[in-house]
């Protein structure tokens, strides 16, 4: 599986520390309306993967990795950008760990702060058929 992504618009906090946009998120819940345009503008990431085998590859990561609360070992975790906070079975899954060297950070009760605007398949052909196409 071959990845990427990419950000557009500027970023909420220019240092990406999860502590400032935290702050900035919850002050502009209770502030005015400048707050609330800076926290609104648009800004995002567009996420790109090319995969040969759509439902063990791609899907497998989807559903597994990024939703599966006690994946490696973690607990109550699931993706902090991709992932639905409350699972079907009811448990709310708002904890984030971040791997460190000595010890690990661990980040309680996130807010959603990311909304999945869209998605697609897009199929690309592949030797054969572009040799078809080029000689036909």
């Amino acid at each position: 599986m071959i990845r990427r992504g990419r950000i557009y618009g500027k970023p909420l906090d220019q240092d990406f520390n999860i502590e400032d946009m935290i702050a900035k998120i919850k002050k502009a819940v209770n502030h005015g309306q400048k707050e609330k345009e800076e926290v609104e503008a648009d800004r995002g990431l567009h996420f790109i993967c090319m995969v040969s085998d759509i439902s063990r590859q791609f899907e497998f990561v989807q559903n597994v990795w990024c939703n599966t609360p006690t994946f490696a070992a973690l607990n109550n975790e699931v993706d902090p950008l991709i992932s639905t906070r409350v699972l079907k079975n009811g448990l709310k899954c708002d904890n984030f760990t971040t791997p460190q060297q000595l010890v690990r950070n661990r980040y309680k009760n996130l807010p959603v702060f990311t909304e999945v605007k869209g998605g697609a398949y897009f199929f690309l052909p592949g030797k054969k058929a572009l040799e078809f196409i080029i000689n036909h």
